[in-house]
């Protein structure tokens, strides 16, 4: 069912989360999709959750959808009201499971469709449900080889540190002549891994901000401390009349003494680190930290081009 209220200019867009389907389900602008689910949903609908599919990657917790906007970028009309084109193409999300109305004026969308039911195979040409079966068959016996999995991932984690959208990563893995059950499953580890690195690497910058992002003056002692500049920080400290040529600071720096009112101490700082999870490119991820990106050697391949994959 649609929200009821659809007059006002947005539309409150909301993720619809499921275990399941957002394990083995497909993102919207997958080919999987462009390719079994659109003669089901129609271009019009299949456009739409691709639209909606950024604006949750962009915005995770949910977004404002303009309406009139929306519509006119993909070509549809919103006179008629609920009849009107985009109306219906609103419709045909909450009609084939992909959205539910949230309250009068939103919406809750899925983040990934699930695969083609039986029926709806069976509504497919013949060429385009041989294909499905012969996508399931992958499925089934496990996707291809150890090592094309294996390579089929470390090539698309690679694509998405260089910010290639989702889409574009599993074209390329086709062009590259990877079973789509292959890339399929590499398109989706290695999204999850990209988003979990860089929320760590997020979470980082926001400590050392906190730690060391300007300089922090001791109560009533005068002392001044910069942190985070570099290798080392910098201590400004009072000069002890009568004191020796050199001071012991902390791990074995010293002090050059002198007349000027004020020493420098030059004290070691904590090294910045980064955890990210451990790529196991077989398997799940370990709970070990990330040293780099993987090389070919650990992928069991010299020096080949990506044109080169079979």
């Amino acid at each position: 069912m649609l929200p009821t209220d659809l007059s006002a200019p947005t539309l409150a867009i909301t993720p619809w989360p499921d275990p399941v389907i957002d394990r083995l389900g497909h993102d919207p602008r997958s080919l999987y999709v462009e390719t079994f689910w659109l003669g089901i949903l129609g271009p019009s609908t299949t456009w739409l959750l691709r639209r909606i599919a950024v604006g949750l990657e962009r915005h995770p917790d949910g977004f404002d959808l303009p309406l009139e906007e929306t519509a006119r970028a993909l070509g549809l009309g919103m006179k008629g009201g609920r009849a009107s084109a985009f109306v219906r193409a609103l419709g045909r999300c909450v009609q084939f499971g992909a959205a539910t109305a949230s309250g009068p004026m939103g919406l809750a969308v899925r983040r990934r469709l699930p695969p083609l039911t039986r029926h709806q195979v069976d509504r497919l040409p013949p060429e385009l449900r041989e294909a499905h079966a012969s996508w399931q068959r992958e499925q089934i016996g496990g996707g291809g080889t150890a090592a094309q999995r294996k390579r089929a991932r470390a090539l698309a984690l690679s694509l998405f540190e260089l910010d290639e959208p989702i889409e574009d990563v599993e074209r390329h893995l086709h062009r590259w002549h990877f079973h789509p059950a292959v890339a399929h499953d590499a398109v989706h580890w290695a999204r999850d891994r990209h988003l979990a690195a860089r929320a760590a690497a997020d979470a980082a910058d926001a400590t050392d901000a906190d730690v060391g992002g300007g300089a922090r003056r001791g109560a009533g002692d005068g002392r001044v401390a910069a942190c985070g500049a570099g290798a080392s920080s910098v201590v400004v400290l009072p000069v002890v009349p009568g004191a020796g040529s050199t001071v012991a600071a902390g791990t074995g720096s010293t002090v050059a003494a002198g007349d000027a009112p004020h020493e420098t101490v030059a004290v070691p700082t904590r090294p910045r680190t980064i955890t990210r999870p451990a790529l196991d490119l077989a398997g799940e991820p370990s709970d070990a930290g990330l040293d780099g990106i993987v090389g070919p050697s650990d992928l069991g391949t010299s020096s080949s081009r990506p044109d080169d994959a079979a």
